[in-house]
């Protein structure tokens, strides 16, 4: 029998960096489940992980004693979660795959673990950002080539920006008032203006990019912050 967990890891520091196994926690079960999780979320203030996935159920899981403790119905397929910056509110980006044509986030209210809207973006959202200091959730709509803004106080879309095809992923960078998105089958990172969607710059990162991170560092092409791109 195929098994699916969540595991929730530790991170001593005690000289270099030590990783210790703190706790297993199984998802499906008799009473609340879910098979085939795809994507984790720490909320309501690092008190809960939210996990989802295809079934259409988010699954809360109390990080004081590390077991499940409440669900609530959403949207199936979801493929990506993010919080907000106080972690009250968690948007679920919904896309399954062809040939469905899924177009909705929906935002769970993350103490009470219950629905609060559910927003029309564009089709196949495949990634989320937040920005704390704009209060805008951003979603790159990969079948749609654009990226979605919507309002963190209403819920409600409030722009919606053209970017190269194929968008897969995106990330904020709010001291820099920037958004970075890479475009699968596509060598080009688009540099966005976080707050007016104007194209700043696009860099080669090579084909194929599938995951980024911004880090502080020393001075570099992008001014200032060192990009990382991991590709397959």
């Amino acid at each position: 029998m195929k098994h699916h967990a969540v595991l929730l890891l530790l991170l001593i520091l005690a000289g270099a960096s030590a990783q210790e196994l703190v706790a297993v926690v199984p998802l499906p079960d008799s009473i609340i489940g879910l098979k085939d999780p795809s994507c984790v979320v720490v909320a309501d203030s690092g008190r809960r992980v939210v996990v989802a996935g295809a079934e259409g159920w988010a699954i809360a899981i109390d990080c004081a004693t590390n077991t499940k403790s409440g669900r609530v119905a959403i949207d199936p397929g979801t493929a990506v979660l993010c919080a907000n910056g106080s972690g009250t509110k968690v948007y679920c980006a919904h896309n399954r795959p062809y040939p469905y044509q899924d177009s909705m986030v929906t935002v769970i209210d993350a103490k009470t673990l219950s629905v609060r809207g559910r927003v029309n973006v564009g089709k196949r959202p495949r990634a989320l950002a937040w920005n704390e200091r704009l209060c805008q959730a951003y979603v790159a709509n990969s079948s749609s080539a654009s990226v979605s803004v919507l309002c963190g106080q209403g819920d409600t879309l409030i722009a919606t920006w053209p970017v190269r095809p194929n968008p897969v992923g995106i990330i904020c960078s709010e001291g820099r008032n920037r958004l970075y998105v890479w475009h699968w089958q596509d060598r080009w990172l688009s540099v966005l203006d976080a707050a007016t969607g104007t194209l700043i710059d696009t860099v080669n990162v090579g084909q194929y990019p599938s995951a980024c991170v911004i880090k502080p560092g020393p001075a570099s092409a992008l001014r200032g912050i060192r990009f990382e791109a991991v590709r397959y």
